[in-house]
């Protein structure tokens, strides 16, 4: 199901994907409130289609998905969203597949557990 907050959102439009509702809902009410537009999807494909109809400035994508994972997702946005304006977030310090995220370009990578601030300040250095 594709979502968007904020009546009032006049920034960027950023993609959010994971299948945590608790995690899709920090995250709509931080960007949100920040006055960014934020579609948040709960599975990859669902993800896919939404970029159909919208155009993201960036995503924030869950390493670990349900069917397809986010490095697979990832991959599928380019060019709609290019890798650099791809921040992965995930709940593992080691992952083979963070390995193949970074050898793929992705340069952001951030813990579930990262400070709100952090992830503002990330949002909005990717999104320049």
């Amino acid at each position: 199901m594709t979502e968007t907050s904020g009546p009032a959102a006049i920034g960027p439009c950023i993609l959010v994907v994971d299948d945590d509702p608790i995690t899709l809902d920090l995250m709509e009410n931080l960007l949100s409130h920040e006055g960014y537009e934020v579609l948040r999807e709960g599975s990859a494909e669902s993800a896919l289609a939404a970029v159909a109809t919208h155009t993201p400035r960036a995503a924030i994508v869950d390493l670990m998905l349900p069917g397809m994972d986010g490095v697979h997702l990832i991959q599928s946005l380019e060019p709609r969203v290019p890798v650099t304006a791809v921040i992965l977030i995930t709940g593992y310090q080691h992952h083979p597949r963070l390995d193949v995220a970074r050898r793929l370009g992705i340069r952001t990578v951030l813990a579930k557990s990262t400070r709100f601030e952090t992830v503002l300040r990330v949002v909005r250095e990717v999104c320049r």
